[in-house]
């Protein structure tokens, strides 16, 4: 320990580097992941909801009633 530069605490060497990037684009693959799967069943969600709404006849009719009674009052 007699005459040796002192380093820095942020200095890494090259394999630990890599290591880190290697560390970190690995988190953000996975993240990535998980905001595009969820992204899916919210969206399957909506299409699911959107054809049983749409296979009971309900949105179709409740619109033109609705309709229907706003011009029939004007």
């Amino acid at each position: 320990m007699v005459n040796q530069p002192a380093k820095s605490v942020l200095e890494l060497d090259t394999a630990t580097k890599l290591a880190y990037d290697r560390t970190r684009l690995a988190y953000e693959n996975t993240m990535m992941s998980w905001v595009r799967t969820a992204t899916s069943l919210i969206t399957f969600g909506f299409s699911v909801y959107k054809f049983f709404q749409i296979e009971r006849g309900g949105e179709a009719n409740e619109s033109t009633a609705y309709w229907d009674r706003v011009s029939s009052h004007s």
